[in-house]
């Protein structure tokens, strides 16, 4: 276990000073299972106050004084350093009524979690684990630290990040752990949606989500009803938040996705995404160049793909990298024609100016025009005239 030298250096300049200071939680995992942490944070037996004084010259940010947290920028990396504290009384179920500060290392891991995130790591001194962390990593076992149904009842979102876990490290969840999770899974009622979306969007994206939706189902209804509807499975479809998302949602009509997804606080476009997605899960599908330009004419290419790669279409897929390597046009503003130009041609300004450059598009689309300024005015020309005898 190594901490980058950047991390080092911050532990020292805190320890100069007095104080105690380890790295602490999923980095502390993550090292033990030869991973490469995302971030790092720290505990230290000092106040922020006091921990701002050690680190007098270095970048420090006041980001959770309420629960003793500090943001440190060392050698261009943010490290969250956060006072050892104890906690107590959750009256909304998902944060402490009470914070009080420790210089007790074991008192602060004992609030957490998980097992495996209530671990230390110092660069001298070594890993601290009170409670079988390292143990539980080696087995594969998620486990709460003391009494699982205290640790629910003090943050519900625990039962979500729990089964977040799970399917992320594929790790099975100890039994005690199990049972308190389903007992008290209707508290995620308590939960915002936003903090449920979170979760849930991480989790989905697991090598065990299928499993875990599977196993947990009940869990997943408090909160997503529609997830006890047939799905596809996940295991297959790349670990992307949108194909995870329609996946989940496969057996569901597009309305029904877009209030659930709705519900859960998810951002337009991802809901615009899912549901053209089952929209078009099963629409039959040619397997040629025209096809896959039409359909980025109809989804824009970000959808078109993610669209293939959702329904496993090798073939069309390719044909949307030619098209992109290519230039080839699927949209009005690749027309190589335009409204002035048919003006210019005589067309009186007004909607039938849309029109034509519609028709000239679906030619091109279909490949029985090239885009080619001369041949598209010359196209509509020939439509002029007809439009004027018909008008007759």
């Amino acid at each position: 276990m190594e901490l980058p030298n950047w991390g080092i250096k911050l532990i020292r300049r805190l320890e100069e000073k007095g104080f105690e200071a380890y790295a602490v939680g999923g980095c502390v995992r993550d090292m033990l299972l030869g991973k490469k942490p995302e971030d790092y944070d720290f505990a230290v037996s000092a106040l922020p106050d006091e921990t701002k004084q050690a680190l007098n010259g270095v970048p420090v940010f006041d980001t959770g004084l309420r629960h003793g947290t500090v943001t440190a920028v060392v050698d261009g990396h943010a490290a969250e350093i956060t006072t050892y504290r104890t906690e107590s009384g959750y009256s909304d179920f998902r944060r402490p009524d009470k914070v009080g500060f420790t210089r007790s290392l074991s008192e602060d891991l004992s609030r957490r979690d998980f097992t495996v995130n209530a671990m230390a790591f110092h660069p001298e001194r070594g890993l601290v684990d009170c409670f079988g962390g390292k143990e539980d990593l080696k087995n594969r076992i998620l486990k709460c630290v003391g009494e699982p149904e205290r640790r629910f009842r003090e943050d519900a979102l625990r039962i979500l990040r729990c089964l977040r876990f799970s399917s992320a490290l594929e790790f099975a969840i100890e039994e005690d752990t199990r049972q308190a999770l389903l007992k008290h899974r209707e508290l995620l009622k308590k939960i915002a949606p936003e903090r449920l979306q979170a979760e849930f969007s991480k989790l989905i994206l697991g090598e065990w989500a299928e499993q875990v939706l599977t196993e947990y189902l009940p869990v997943f209804q408090v909160f997503l009803p529609e997830a006890g509807q047939r799905r596809s499975a996940l295991s297959w479809l790349p670990a992307e938040k949108k194909l995870r998302l329609a996946g989940v949602f496969s057996g569901c009509t597009p309305d029904e996705t877009a209030r659930a997804l709705e519900r859960l606080r998810y951002d337009g476009k991802t809901i615009r995404t899912v549901t053209t997605l089952e929209r078009y899960r099963q629409v039959p599908l040619e397997t040629d160049r025209r096809q896959a330009r039409k359909l980025v004419f109809l989804l824009g290419m970000e959808t078109a793909e993610e669209l293939l790669r959702f329904r496993e279409e090798p073939e069309l897929l390719k044909w949307l990298e030619v098209i992109r390597g290519q230039g080839l046009c699927c949209s009005l503003s690749q027309l190589s024609v335009n409204g002035e130009d048919l003006i210019r041609l005589g067309y009186p300004e007004g909607k039938g100016i849309g029109k034509a450059l519609n028709r000239l598009l679906q030619l091109v689309l279909d490949e029985t025009l090239e885009n080619q300024k001369e041949l598209l005015l010359k196209k509509a020309k020939s439509w002029m005239k007809l439009d004027c005898w018909q008008q007759k």
